[in-house]
């Protein structure tokens, strides 16, 4: 688990099946870390954090009971709320500019050494925050539209980014904090989606889902959950495969 606290951003972890966390590791100065996971391979990090420091994105990895390694500046000014994914051995990362989602991802080969690609930015006629990626080619985030939100979303079949998709289309309503996880079907890959609805608390909890090539009615998500959320609207978000958990705690 990532988080922060004063002003630094902090790592500790736990058996989620007798939470009893450990010691919080300082990563560095800055706030709204981020977390992604790789599988032990070539001796490369597994931890891996991305966040956000004086409008610079920042980013430090390390092994299993190792140690962290140096601070990397992926991007620097007016950047805000990274999010991170881990994909095979490749690390992506994506992040709020000046009303756009920029898109980076590193490289790793062996021993821990990578290279970071350049980055790309998707733009709109709106402005975009809050990015969320799953897997290497599906990212979603707020699009505000006329001084509400709208949930959007971007997929590369691997011919290029496509999109921008509505997948809130919550005309007068405003849609914030998307989260994102997806699965491979035998028909294609589905991508589910959760994020907060309504103007005011208690904030609805909306879910849906998008084909992204074939498609099999049996992986629709018919839930709405009615003034499920907080009385703040939180960001916070725990997933894994089929799971998606809402919450302030």
């Amino acid at each position: 688990v990532a988080f922060d606290e004063n002003g630094k951003s902090y790592y500790t972890e736990f058996d989620i099946e007798n939470p009893a966390p450990i010691t919080p590791e300082d990563i560095g100065r800055g706030i709204n870390p981020c977390i992604g996971y790789m599988m032990p391979g070539s001796n490369n990090p597994e931890i891996h954090v991305v966040w956000e420091d004086n409008l610079k994105i920042k980013y430090r990895s390390r092994t299993v009971g190792g140690t962290w390694g140096s601070e990397e500046t992926v991007f620097g000014n007016n950047s805000h709320r990274p999010s991170i994914e881990i994909a095979g051995s490749n690390v992506y990362a994506v992040w709020e500019r000046l009303g756009a989602i920029y898109y980076r991802y590193a490289v790793y080969t062996q021993n821990g050494n990578h290279s970071w690609t350049r980055y790309t930015s998707f733009t709109n006629q709106h402005a975009l925050d809050y990015p969320v990626l799953t897997g290497s080619s599906a990212m979603s985030c707020v699009a505000n539209v006329n001084g509400k939100g709208e949930i959007y979303f971007w997929s590369n079949p691997g011919t290029g980014w496509l999109g921008p998709v509505n997948i809130s289309n919550s005309t007068n309503t405003h849609s914030e904090y998307p989260h994102i996880v997806h699965r491979q079907t035998i028909a294609g890959t589905v991508a589910h989606f959760t994020w907060t609805e309504n103007d005011n608390p208690a904030y609805d909890i909306r879910f849906a889902n998008h084909s992204l090539g074939g498609y099999d009615s049996n992986e629709d998500l018919a839930f709405y959950v009615a003034q499920g959320g907080d009385t703040l609207a939180s960001p916070f978000n725990l997933k894994r495969t089929g799971f998606l958990q809402y919450g302030a705690e």
